[in-house]
């Protein structure tokens, strides 16, 4: 995807029932679609939480007048999840007794509660015990597709697990123990990501993760599955490592 129509879709995206129509009318997969709003999310989430927590008493009021909970966080431009936690953390709930409410809300005594943390759960795309689990999931998914990817060509490997219990402190997912062909690159490590690749995503990972395997282990590839910028500034690009999504996996 170029870097002008990943714009526009981002800036349309902004919940759930956006996802339906974005898709037909711009022929994208609607996984696709709440990848990129669940990165916004969290962006957006990261940015505004002191300021939504510093409302917690005005919000709590809002509570106590009636308004409920996922009104309080759409008026918030925030996570319902994170809102129920803010509000009741300073009513002295503690984050223990927060996430068992979160796992077993149907336990929750107070009816009214009860009833808007479960609406809460419903609305909630990554704040969550089954968002949490989600997440999770697909990343185990990626590398269990990369992994097999691999198998079949028979590339020996070293998993993340296994060269961590060496010498190294930071390593991606699979260690080459001999390099590998790809875009005319020889490769030495894949890093999996089941994430979309635009510019902030990828100068996170770089800083965070691919520079330091760059370092240790020469040119690598970083798989974002559900794609990436395909014009992304020169200036971010390093040229030891290669970009790839799922099409490579699926089709080669």
């Amino acid at each position: 995807m170029n870097s002008t129509d990943y714009k526009r879709i981002y800036g349309l995206l902004n919940s759930r029932d956006d996802i339906k129509k974005i898709a037909a009318e711009e022929h994208l997969r609607e996984e696709l679609l709440l990848v990129i709003l669940s990165q916004k999310i969290i962006r957006n989430t990261k940015r505004a939480y002191y300021e939504v927590k510093n409302k917690a008493p005005a919000l709590i009021g809002k509570w106590m007048q009636g308004t409920r909970i996922t009104d309080i966080a759409r008026n918030e431009n925030f996570s319902p999840i994170l809102t129920a936690s803010i509000m009741l953390q300073h009513t002295g709930l503690s984050k223990k007794q927060f996430r068992n409410y979160m796992n077993a809300p149907e336990a929750v005594v107070d009816r009214r509660l009860r009833s808007d943390l479960q609406d809460a759960l419903k609305e909630e795309i990554i704040y969550s015990p089954d968002g949490a689990r989600i997440q999770y999931e697909r990343g185990k998914d990626v590398e269990r597709i990369v992994k097999k990817w691999l198998d079949m060509r028979k590339v020996t490997y070293i998993t993340e697990y296994d060269a961590k219990k060496g010498e190294y402190t930071k390593t991606p997912d699979f260690k080459l123990e001999a390099p590998i062909k790809i875009q005319n690159k020889w490769l030495n490590w894949v890093e999996c990501k089941a994430s979309f690749g635009d510019e902030v995503e990828y100068r996170r990972d770089y800083l965070k993760q691919l520079n330091h395997y760059v370092s240790l282990f020469g040119a690598g590839m970083v798989v974002y599955w559900y794609g990436y910028i395909e014009d992304m500034p020169n200036h971010l690009r390093d040229d030891n490592i290669v970009m790839a999504d799922r099409k490579l996996f699926e089709h080669d």
